[in-house]
């Protein structure tokens, strides 16, 4: 649900008489395993499809990016969606959302968000004094109810300590989403292991 929140949308409009329901899901071409493994676990028949959009992450010089999307247009399962978890187009509220998690289910819908809008980096850096120390940072971007409920989840299971600051990773791109780091040989591994 984490990735999902995080990567897809639903879209609820009506058609000639009656009303649509549609969930749509894009991922890049190196994240369409992704869509494939989503589409299994809901032994789904809807293809997957290739679109080239102006929209989203180009390397520079690029027109277009290919994405691949996973599109159901069905009344139960995306109404679902939209209307009990607030999977709507342009959403920044998640209170309806974090309140339908289950608590057996939060750290497996942390590892969706991390998986869909977070970074993991791990190596050495090299100090100006010739010291060599291995970092550890796990980064999280989105929105600041989100990256809340991360924090309080992450403080009960006493994998941090102290709350960390939110950020704006980039001030003028970022809109409505914030960031949140955790570093350290140690409390990384902390994290991962939940």
């Amino acid at each position: 649900m984490g990735f999902i929140w995080c990567d897809s949308y639903v879209l609820k409009r009506y058609k000639k008489e009656y009303l649509a329901y549609e969930f749509k899901l894009s991922l890049t071409e190196k994240d369409k395993d992704h869509l494939n493994k989503l589409k299994l676990f809901l032994n789904s028949t809807h293809p997957i499809k290739i679109y080239k959009s102006k929209n989203g992450f180009k390397k520079e010089g690029e027109e277009f990016i290919t994405e691949y999307r996973f599109y159901i247009c069905n009344k139960y399962f995306a109404g679902n969606l939209f209307n009990n978890y607030g999977l709507i187009p342009h959403r920044y509220n998640t209170t309806k959302l974090i309140s339908k998690i289950p608590e057996i289910y939060y750290k497996d819908f942390i590892r969706g968000i991390l998986d869909s809008d977070g970074t993991l980096r791990s190596g050495y850096t090299y100090r100006s004094n010739g010291r060599v120390e291995y970092q550890c940072t796990i980064n999280f971007y989105t929105y600041i109810e989100l990256l809340q409920f991360i924090q309080s989840v992450f403080l009960k299971e006493k994998l941090i300590n102290v709350e960390s600051n939110f950020f704006k990773r980039h001030k003028e791109r970022d809109g409505e989403c914030s960031g949140l780091t955790y570093c350290g040989a140690l409390q990384v591994p902390k994290i991962l292991d939940i």
